[in-house]
């Protein structure tokens, strides 16, 4: 595991929130952080670059 400390715009912050918010409001079990969010939003990325190439 890589722990990831990152400064960002409080702007940034905010957004995060808003989509662990959206995350937490479609999962019905278990519980959803912030980490799990990023992790789901890089893997997402991360595989429409490849699928781009």
């Amino acid at each position: 595991m890589f722990q990831l400390n990152a400064r960002v715009p409080e702007e940034t912050k905010e957004q995060l929130d808003v989509i662990v918010e959206h995350y937490r409001s479609q999962v019905t079990v278990g519980r959803v952080s912030q980490s799990h969010v990023l992790q789901d939003i890089i893997k997402k990325a991360y595989e429409d670059i490849k699928n781009k190439k």
